[in-house]
Order: C-alpha cells, then sequence, then structure tokens
C-alpha cells in the first residue's frame, strides 16, 4: 500500500545533522591534520579538535569529550593500539566511538585494532569522500546505539 510521505517524514540530511558533531584527531602529522580539518569543513563538519602529541589523547578525550575519533596507529611514543587498550581500560569506548587511520596494509594490525573496538578503518591517504561517508556512519550508529537522552555523551544537534 503506497502512502504520502509528509513533510517531517522526509529523510534527514545526515551530515548536516552530524555538523556539530565534536571531530578530534590524533595524529603525529601536522600536514594530515590539517588537510582532514579542510576536508571535514568542506563537508560541513564545523567542530574539530587535534593533537600532534599521542600522549595527550586520554586527557584530551576525557576532557573534550569528543563525538568521534580518528586516531592514526603509528605513531612515536605511544601507538594507535596502545591508546585504544587504554581508552578501553578507562571505559572510554563506550562513549567514543573510534576510526583508526594507518598507511600499514598488516592484517594484524587490523584486526587487533577491530578486536579494541574500532567501529572503522581507513588508509592513508585518506579519501575525502570516505572519510566523510564513513565519519558520518559511524555517528549515524553512535547516535541509533545510545537511542537519544539516555546517552551520557549525546551527539550534539546541529542547532
Amino acid at each position: 500500500m503506497k502512502r504520502t510521505i509528509q513533510n517531517d517524514e522526509r529523510p534527514v540530511n545526515v551530515q548536516r545533522t552530524f555538523a556539530n558533531a565534536l571531530v578530534m584527531m590524533v595524529d603525529d602529522e601536522p600536514l594530515t591534520i590539517d588537510v582532514t580539518r579542510v576536508h571535514l569543513l568542506d563537508a560541513g563538519y564545523s567542530r574539530f579538535t587535534s593533537t600532534t602529541d599521542p600522549l595527550q589523547a586520554l586527557d584530551m578525550i576525557e576532557r573534550t569529550r569528543p563525538d568521534v575519533l580518528l586516531l592514526d596507529l603509528m605513531m612515536p611514543g605511544i601507538s594507535g593500539l596502545e591508546i585504544l587498550a587504554l581508552m578501553e581500560e578507562r571505559g572510554l569506548l563506550r562513549f567514543v566511538p573510534t576510526i583508526m587511520l594507518t598507511g600499514s596494509r598488516d592484517p594484524a594490525n587490523k584486526l587487533k585494532a577491530l578486536s579494541l573496538g574500532v567501529s572503522e578503518f581507513l588508509m592513508k591517504p585518506l579519501d575525502p569522500s570516505e572519510l566523510v561517508l564513513r565519519l558520518t556512519n559511524t555517528l549515524a550508529a553512535k547516535a541509533y546505539w545510545q537511542g537519544g537522552a539516555a546517552a551520557r555523551w549525546p551527539v550534539r544537534d546541529a542547532r
């Protein structure tokens, strides 16, 4: 049976819905952070924070409470896998979906990251369209999983 879609039932523009989500990036390469920031701004994401010091990542996550984390796998001092393990230990992975970024094609690293709770895995250099789609899908999954107001760290609305 066909039915007419009312104005308030039209599909939501997902990117606009999540445009105000806080995206945090941890990468030891400042140029990678700058390029990613530009891609996300071009796509309509307006809130971005980052660090090139992976040792500051956990404190920043707890302080800023990002809606999603873009995390480099290979960094000096502490790897993305070690950060994930510490996030899991502190209970942060429950609230911050993580997209792992890497140039490594080692399947063992990918499996380890996925087993530690990574939501997505993207290869460097990042394809801007894939980055935006995976980010949007990750935020949509987070919003669905949290079920709205019951969430501790809800995705911020785009008001």
